[in-house]
């Protein structure tokens, strides 16, 4: 699959600027194709590895369902936004991943997702306790990681 270029490339993000996104944001929107052809985005809390990005699910449900169909998606971060009425503008950065998922059953691997996430979001937890939560529910939960094809990051208006 060949993707677009930017049509703006002067307001493309750098690297750097992309991995700033994707590591220090609290939440994206996962992207797929949902039940009867619809589009389906859901919000999601993540974590990025540097390689690859990481949700967890409920094992069963729409996500899963429609994940089973199709595997393709996007996965789209906005770092800040700011309507500038003044200027009919919005100052904004955000990142788009388009990839492809795959479901984490290795244990292992899938344990340390789930304790990336507990890491990322509730940094101040005992280790004893996040190793107790994820034992209670590793069988219950789903690991989607999402491999990148393309990773782009733009911005707008600046003030």
């Amino acid at each position: 699959m060949e993707f677009r270029p930017l049509r703006r490339s002067s307001l493309s993000l750098c690297e750097d600027g992309i991995l700033k996104i994707l590591n220090e944001c609290d939440y994206g929107v996962l992207s797929l194709l949902g039940d009867g052809g619809y589009p389906y985005g859901v919000p999601v809390n993540y974590v990025f590895d540097g390689k690859a990005v990481y949700v967890h699910s409920a094992a069963e449900g729409h996500k899963s369902d429609a994940l089973a169909k199709n595997r393709l998606v996007s996965f789209t971060v906005v770092a800040r936004h700011r309507v500038i009425p003044e200027k009919f503008a919005t100052s904004y950065s955000s990142v788009i991943v388009f990839g492809e998922t795959e479901f984490v059953t290795d244990k292992r691997a899938k344990a340390e997702a789930l304790r990336a996430l507990v890491r990322k979001y509730s940094p101040e937890t005992a280790e004893d306790k996040v190793a107790a939560e994820i034992d209670s529910f590793i069988d219950k939960t789903a690991v989607i990681k999402i491999v990148p094809h393309r990773i782009s990051g733009k911005r707008g208006a600046e003030n």
